[in-house]
């Protein structure tokens, strides 16, 4: 009878700890992360764009993960705050209009620094204690700098506005006003992952966004305003790497 009421014991307590190992993968975790940034158009067939040099910057963020039971799939949403950072080249474009065309060249290179709230939905297929990860990611453009490489002697007055929520960012097109830059980014999401029992989390992942930095709106409003033979797919588009380190609590 001892035995019994013993192994009776021992096989609770071993069921207890299991289910609570197994469930140290749902709730919610605080994580960091850092992250490297390039960009793509739609006209070299989704490659990085060589002469853009890719910048690191940082994220923090949040989440709530939750297993689907027995089964290998999970769900994940977070709310992070993500720092992207690249180097812009000088660059050369185009314009053709109905009987001339000219061809802008930018003076300086330069960079970017923008900082997003982003909020990816990730759903997961879980190998043991790996899982490959895969959603949704959309961010709202809060704030950044776009800086300029002037020569040393350059005037200072006459320098361009790095604050992109300065008031010269905004263009105006047939009495609308626009900001040059795209508010919200919607991104494609996919990763590898790690969600161990004792709380430990960590993610590699890519974020591909398929709206453009600059606002899509005003390049369509100058396209048709001046009957521009180009598009939007010329418009650059962010790719970020990005690698986190996280607790579940």
């Amino acid at each position: 009878m001892r035995y019994l009421i013993f192994t009776i014991i021992t096989m609770s307590m071993i069921f207890t700890s299991n289910a609570q190992l197994k469930m140290k993968r749902n709730g919610f975790g605080v994580h960091a992360g850092i992250t490297a940034s390039n960009t793509y158009n739609l006209l070299d067939d989704f490659t990085y764009n060589d002469a853009v040099d890719p910048g690191s910057g940082f994220l923090v963020g949040m989440r709530y993960n939750f297993k689907l039971g027995p089964l290998p799939l999970g769900v994940c949403s977070e709310i992070n705050f993500i720092n992207v950072n690249y180097n812009f080249p000088q660059t050369s474009i185009l314009y053709t209009y109905a009987d001339y065309s000219y061809e802008y060249i930018s003076q300086y290179t330069g960079n970017y620094s923008l900082n997003y709230v982003s909020i990816p939905i990730l759903f997961k297929l879980y190998l043991g204690p790996l899982n490959i990860h895969a959603g949704a990611q959309v961010s709202q453009l809060i704030s950044g700098t776009r800086t300029e490489n002037y020569p040393a002697e350059y005037d200072s007055s006459d320098m361009t506005p790095s604050d992109i929520q300065d008031p010269y960012w905004n263009s105006t097109v047939n009495g609308t006003e626009y900001w040059d830059f795209e508010e919200m980014d919607v991104a494609a999401v996919f990763g590898l992952g790690i969600d161990t029992r004792m709380g430990l989390y960590m993610s590699l992942r890519t974020a591909v966004s398929i709206t453009p930095v600059q606002n899509i709106d005003l390049a369509n409003a100058y396209i048709d305003t001046y009957q521009l033979d180009s598009n939007t797919d010329a418009l650059e588009r962010i790719v970020s790497s990005q690698m986190t380190v996280g607790w579940k609590f």
